[in-house]
C-alpha cells in the first residue's frame, strides 16, 4: 500500500513539475509590441477626425542616425497608446530625442 502511495506522490510531483516549468516559459515570453508601423509623423495638426491620447517621446542612445532611431521610438511609444499619429511637438539639437502628441484617427 504505501508503495502505491509513494508512486502516486511520485507521478503528481513530476507532473506539477513539468506544469511549473511550463508556466515559467510562459513568462519569460515577451508579447508582442506594437512596432509603430501604422503610425503616421508630422509637424502638422492633426485632421480633425482625430482624438488627443498623450504626450509621446521617443529617443535615441546612439549619435549615429539618432534622428530616426528616435523616430521609430516615439512611433512605438504611439501605438502602444493606441496612437496612430504624432504631431511632432520638439526635437532635440542633436536629433536624439523627440517629443509629440499622440492621437487616435478614425
Amino acid at each position: 500500500m504505501r508503495n502505491k502511495y509513494a508512486l502516486i506522490l511520485s507521478s503528481v510531483v513530476k507532473c506539477l513539475s513539468i506544469l511549473a516549468i511550463l508556466n515559467l516559459g510562459a513568462c519569460a515570453s515577451d508579447p508582442k509590441r506594437p512596432d509603430g508601423s501604422n503610425v503616421r509623423v508630422s509637424s502638422e495638426n492633426p485632421p480633425k477626425d482625430c482624438d488627443q491620447l498623450d504626450q509621446v517621446v521617443g529617443t535615441s542612445a546612439t549619435t549615429g542616425n539618432a534622428y530616426n532611431n528616435a523616430l521609430a521610438d516615439i512611433k512605438k511609444e504611439a501605438a502602444s497608446k493606441m496612437g496612430n499619429y504624432v504631431k511632432i511637438v520638439a526635437v532635440s539639437a542633436h536629433g536624439s530625442a523627440i517629443r509629440g502628441m499622440a492621437y487616435r484617427c478614425n
